[in-house]
């Protein structure tokens, strides 16, 4: 016997704002469907796709609570294709290992202390604009997934950069902005994190 699947109904809805002078946007019911919440979001030109999903019951003989968080960073995001032997992505970054353990710390004791269903949050970076974090977008999508969703969840939070550029404390500081013009580093330039 074949089990026939049908589509669910999705409406389509666009939230946007401006964060710190740039256009902010929340896109839900457009991709994941089969996820309980998921949001493309937009932060100037960062992408981040955002999906939340709970297993309906939980496991037996589970006395914790089984969350798992996600952040994906891949080398299409700045368009970089790698081109040699090792075409696949290796293990997160240091920077994505520490935005999973960010957005981790910040929703866990939102929710209820009995919660036992598995949650998983998976953040992946679509595109990267260098002056707008994809960290910060993870984080306000990851909360505004899980307050659309069925999950009990008692946010929502929010997430800012906050840098302090000529004796002035500024939200989401650009990187035009964040570094001085009248101070020289004797080391050479970083490397981007990307």
């Amino acid at each position: 016997m074949s089990t026939i699947i049908t589509k669910k109904q999705f409406n389509n809805h666009i939230y946007k704002t401006e964060i710190a002078g740039r256009p902010f946007s929340l896109e839900f019911g457009k991709v994941a469907e089969l996820a309980n919440a998921s949001a493309m979001v937009r932060y100037g030109d960062t992408s981040v796709l955002v999906a939340v999903t709970a297993a309906p019951r939980p496991r037996d003989g589970v006395d914790f609570f089984p969350l798992s968080v996600d952040f994906e960073e891949k080398l299409y995001a700045v368009g970089r294709i790698p081109g040699s032997f090792m075409r696949r992505e290796g293990q997160p970054s240091l920077p994505a290992v520490l935005a999973s353990r960010v957005i981790d710390r910040s929703i866990r004791p939102l929710f209820p202390g009995d919660f036992r269903n598995d949650v998983v949050v998976t953040c992946t970076v679509m595109s990267v604009d260098r002056d707008c974090s994809p960290e910060a977008a993870a984080m306000v999508g990851v909360s505004a997934c899980l307050a659309v969703s069925n999950i009990p969840w008692g946010g929502p939070i929010g997430c800012l950069e906050v840098g302090y550029v000529d004796g002035q404390i500024v939200m989401n500081p650009t990187r035009r902005r964040s570094t001085p013009p009248s101070w020289t580093s004797p080391w050479p330039p970083l490397a981007p994190r990307w």
